[in-house]
C-alpha cells in the first residue's frame, strides 16, 4: 500500500475516537452516578482499557491484520466461536456513530433529521479512503484536544467550590463500578482501540501500534480526570443539564467560551464518528474475510485499498441504531454492552495462544498474562452484570439471534451439532451473566462464575480457527 502512517497519525486516529462526544456528556453523567468516586471510576476503566491494549499489543506482534480485533478469535479459537465477538465488536463500534451526531444536535439544539445528515457526512469523508481521512483527522483532533484544555482551565480560573466532594463516594464500589457502564466511561475510553483497526496501514505495526495505544490512553486518562474535575468544581451533580458544559461557562457569562464550546460539539462528536464509521468499515471487512458474515463485504476499491461496500452498510446500520433507540443515553449503555463483549476477545486469544503457539515470535509480549487475562476478563464480566439487566437481555436477544441465523445458514446436519459445540461458549456466557445481574447477586456471584469461564475459555476442547473449514472460508473468493 502506498500511503502508511506512523505512531503519530496513529495516535490521533485513537485519541480522536476517545475525544468525541463522550468528553462533553460523562463528566455530568459519571458525577451523577458516583459523586467524587468518579475519579476511582475514571481510574479503574483506564486500568481496565490498559490491560486490555496490553492484549490488543500482544495479538497485533502475532496477527498484524485489518480489523483484527474483529477475527482474531478466529484464529485462537475457530470461526464459529469468535462470530459473537465480531459482531458485538462491529454493532459497539457502529452504534457509536449516532450518538456522536445525537450530542452535536443535543448541544446546538438542532432538530431531529439534522442528525441523519451528519451520519451521511461522515460516511461521504471516508469514501476517499485512508489518505484523506489521516490528513483530516490529524488536524481535527488537535482542535479537539485544545477545546476541553480551554475549557477546564476556564472553568478553574473563574469557579472553584467543593460542595460536590464527600469521602463516602470513594468507598461506593457499587456506584463506581455503575458509573464506568452507565456514566459512559467505558464508551469515552473504548476510541483507543480503533488503533487497532489501522494496523494493515501502519508503517511498523508490531512497534507503532503498542505506542500508539498506550500514548492515547494515557493523553485521555488526564483529561477526562481534568474534565471531571472542572464538573464537581463548577457544576450541580443533581441537576440535569441538557449541555453540560456551554451551560456552566454561560452562567459564569463567559460567551466567548460558549461560542467555542458550541464549535467544538460540532468538530469533537463529528471528528469521532467520522473515525467510527472508517473503523466499522474495516471490521466488516474483517469478519467477510473470514467467512462470518458474506464474502461481499470483502472487496477492496483499488484506489483507496478499503470496503465501499461495508461502508455504506455501516452507514445504513447506523441510521438503524439511531432510529430505534433515538437518545444519547439510551444508545451509550446498549453500546458499553456490546464492547465490553468484545473486550473478552482481548484475555481469551492471549491466553488461548500462549498454549497453543508458545514459541510463536512476539515482538510486544504481555507482561503476567497468567495473572492479568484472568483478572480482566473477570473484570470484564462484573461490569457486564452492572450494564442492568434489561440491557443485558437485549444484548443477549440480539447476540443468540445472529447466532441461530449464522449457523442455520452456514451448517446442516452433523455439521450443525458440531458447530452449536465449537459456538456454545459465548451464548452461555451472555445468559449466565444476564441471570446473574437480574438475581441482583453481583460481586459474590459473578467473579467465581467468570473465572470458572475463563479457564473454561482456555483449556476447553475447542478446535482451531485454523483447521481446514475455517482454511477454505479465509481463502475462499
Amino acid at each position: 500500500m502506498k500511503h502508511k502512517i506512523g505512531v503519530f497519525h496513529l495516535l490521533m486516529i485513537g485519541l480522536g475516537g476517545i475525544i468525541g462526544s463522550g468528553w462533553l456528556f460523562s463528566s455530568m453523567y459519571a458525577s451523577h452516578y458516583a459523586g467524587s468516586g468518579s475519579y476511582v471510576a475514571w481510574i479503574v476503566g483506564a486500568l481496565l482499557m490498559l490491560l486490555f491494549c496490553l492484549c490488543l499489543s500482544e495479538l497485533v506482534s502475532l496477527y498484524p491484520k485489518r480489523g483484527m480485533l474483529a477475527s482474531v478469535c478466529s484464529f485462537s479459537h475457530n470461526k464459529d466461536f469468535a462470530f459473537l465477538i465480531g459482531i458485538a465488536n462491529w454493532f459497539g463500534t457502529v452504534a457509536v456513530i449516532p450518538t456522536e451526531a445525537l450530542a452535536t444536535a443535543r448541544y446546538l439544539n438542532w432538530p431531529h433529521w439534522s442528525i441523519m445528515i451528519l451520519i451521511f457526512m461522515y460516511a461521504l469523508l471516508n469514501t476517499w479512503g485512508v489518505k484523506i481521512f489521516v490528513r483530516f483527522n490529524s488536524a481535527l483532533t488537535v482542535f479537539k484536544i485544545a477545546v476541553p484544555v480551554i475549557t477546564v482551565i476556564a472553568l478553574f480560573w473563574h469557579s472553584t467550590s467543593l460542595g460536590n466532594y464527600h469521602t463516602s463516594d470513594f468507598k461506593n464500589v457499587h456506584n463506581i463500578l455503575s458509573a464506568i457502564i452507565a456514566g459512559g466511561i467505558i464508551y469515552g475510553f473504548n476510541g483507543v482501540q480503533m488503533i487497532v483497526n489501522f494496523t494493515s496501514e501502519a508503517k511498523h505495526p508490531k512497534r507503532d501500534v503498542p505506542i500508539a495505544l498506550f500514548l492515547a490512553l494515557g493523553l485521555g486518562l488526564l483529561l477526562y480526570l481534568a474534565l471531571q474535575a472542572a464538573f464537581l468544581n463548577s457544576g450541580d451533580i443533581s441537576f440535569g443539564y441538557k449541555s453540560p458544559f456551554v451551560e456552566l461557562v454561560g452562567a459564569l457569562s463567559l460567551g466567548w467560551m460558549v461560542i467555542l464550546l458550541q464549535v467544538g460539539a460540532v468538530v469533537s462528536p463529528s471528528g469521532a464518528g467520522f473515525s467510527y464509521i472508517a473503523s466499522s468499515t474495516r471490521m466488516l471487512t474483517a469478519l467477510s474475510n473470514v467467512g462470518q458474515l458474506p464474502r461481499y463485504f470483502s472487496r477492496l476499491h483499488p484506489k483507496y485499498h478499503m470496503s465501499q461496500r461495508s461502508l455504506v452498510a455501516n452507514t445504513v446500520l447506523s441510521l438503524f441504531f439511531f432510529l430505534i433507540f433515538k437518545t444519547w443515553v439510551g444508545l451509550v449503555v446498549v453500546v458499553s454492552a456490546f464492547h465490553l463483549l468484545s473486550y473478552l476477545a482481548g484475555p481469551m486469544a492471549v491466553g488461548k495462544l500462549r498454549r497453543t503457539m508458545p514459541n510463536s515470535e512476539r515482538m510486544f509480549k504481555m507482561w503476567f498474562a497468567s495473572l492479568l487475562c484472568p483478572i480482566l476478563f473477570i473484570t470484564i464480566s462484573v461490569l457486564f452484570v452492572y450494564a442492568a439487566w434489561h440491557n443485558d437481555m437485549i444484548v443477549t436477544v440480539i447476540m443468540i439471534v445472529f447466532q441461530a441465523t449464522y449457523l442455520l445458514i452456514n451448517y446442516r446436519g452433523k455439521a450443525l451439532l458440531h458447530a452449536i459445540r465449537r459456538s456454545m461458549f459465548l451464548p452461555v456466557w451472555l445468559i449466565v451473566f444476564t441471570l446473574i445481574a437480574f438475581t441482583g447477586k453481583l460481586l459474590i456471584v459473578a467473579i467465581p462464575v467468570a473465572l470458572v469461564f475463563y479457564y473454561v475459555a482456555i483449556y476447553g476442547n475447542f478446535s482451531s480457527g485454523l483447521e481446514e473449514g475455517d482454511n477454505k472460508a479465509v481463502s475462499a473468493p
